[in-house]
């Protein structure tokens, strides 16, 4: 199988995280923060009142976003600064379409619904980089042809 046929035939529910952080949008960024930090998780999904799919808030939304705030930035909401309606993709998408979608936009992460719009997860560029890696390691994972010449330090030698 080459890997133009794994990134067709497979579906995006089959790698994306359904451990993925639902946060409210009226939730503090220094709670929506810490729940990113504490998860190792780049991103999360926010969800309105009905528990519908509101906004999504990454790592680029703290860089570009609140950068220069006064104090109490902490205290605010995450739907004041979260990305409003973002762009989504179903679980039944392949992950070619998936990074179709994740190149066209910029985006380094996807909220994943299902056919009913009911948030289920999201995908990360990293989940379909570690998707297939499990394919290709030999190609992705190796070492210098002489471990041994490998620099020691800062400054090589």
């Amino acid at each position: 199988m080459n890997l133009l046929d794994i990134l067709d035939m497979t579906h995006v529910s089959e790698i994306c995280r359904r451990d993925a952080i639902f946060t409210s949008e009226s939730l503090s960024l220094a709670s929506a923060l810490n729940g990113m930090d504490l998860n190792h998780q780049g991103a999360t999904v926010v969800l309105d009142a009905e528990g519908t799919l509101a906004g999504i808030f990454t790592e680029r939304d703290v860089l570009l976003r609140l950068s220069g705030l006064p104090k109490g930035w902490r205290e605010r909401s995450i739907g004041e600064f979260m990305t409003r309606d973002p762009v989504v993709i179903r679980e039944s998408k392949s992950i070619a379409e998936a990074l179709t979608m994740m190149q066209e936009g910029n985006f380094r992460h996807l909220p994943v619904v299902d056919d009913h719009d009911q948030p289920r997860g999201i995908i990360s560029i990293r989940n379909i980089l570690s998707h297939v890696v499990e394919y290709f390691p030999e190609e992705f994972i190796n070492l210098p042809p002489r471990p041994s010449l490998e620099a020691k330090s800062d400054w090589g030698g």
